[in-house]
């Protein structure tokens, strides 16, 4: 019989989070979601209120009888003008001090990082863990740094490529209207080099 566990997520509200923390609920565990505002949720997933990332949050009275937190909130998808200041503050800092408060209460971590934090948007070859980290945005440069600072806690780390599923964000949905078009695409023109997606069913 699988061991049931009580888990903290944050950025329930997010892509991943809206398909994760039902699913992770209908099998039997006791879901708690960290938002910044209420929503509607299931009966079955308590919520907890923390204020936005960037200003800091104190994870200590949240992780009192949480067993595994999965760490989804970040900064993503920005404009260009966007400064590298509030994505180290985001998805560095904040994940940093979430590793800390989880190694001081024995909780394990679950990181979901990002392809951008070992690669830019395409690469020659197929990567490898082996492979040097070279991100090539200010998104890619601070999950890296995340990845780094995570050290002491007992944590799991994924990097995956482009999620997509129902209510995809993003490129994704930029893609999606492009196909939508009744206009004939131009595959001839194009040198796209992604590949192994992760679906989100």
């Amino acid at each position: 019989m699988q061991e049931k566990r009580r888990l903290l997520i944050t950025g329930a509200t997010g892509f991943i989070g809206r398909h994760l923390v039902p699913a992770l609920a209908g099998h039997g565990h006791k879901v708690v979601a960290a938002l910044r505002r209420p929503m509607a949720l299931s009966p079955l997933i308590d919520q907890v209120l923390i204020k936005d990332l960037a200003d800091g949050v104190d994870w200590m009275p949240l992780l009192q009888g949480i067993d595994v937190v999965i760490h989804l909130a970040a900064l993503a998808h920005q404009p260009n003008d966007v400064k590298e200041t509030l994505f180290d503050k985001i998805n560095r800092q904040a994940t940093a001090d979430l590793a800390r408060a989880t190694a001081r209460t024995g909780a394990r971590l679950i990181f979901v990082s990002s392809i951008a934090a070992q690669s830019g948007p395409s690469s020659d070859a197929v990567l490898t863990e082996n492979d040097p980290c070279l991100p090539s945005t200010a998104y890619g440069r601070s999950k890296l740094d995340a990845e780094i600072d995570i050290g002491g806690a007992q944590y799991v780390i994924l990097r995956p490529t482009l999620v997509y599923g129902r209510g995809a964000k993003g490129n994704m949905r930029k893609l999606i209207r492009l196909a939508r078009l009744p206009l004939p695409l131009p595959f001839g023109a194009v040198a796209n080099k992604r590949s192994g997606n992760c679906l989100a069913a």
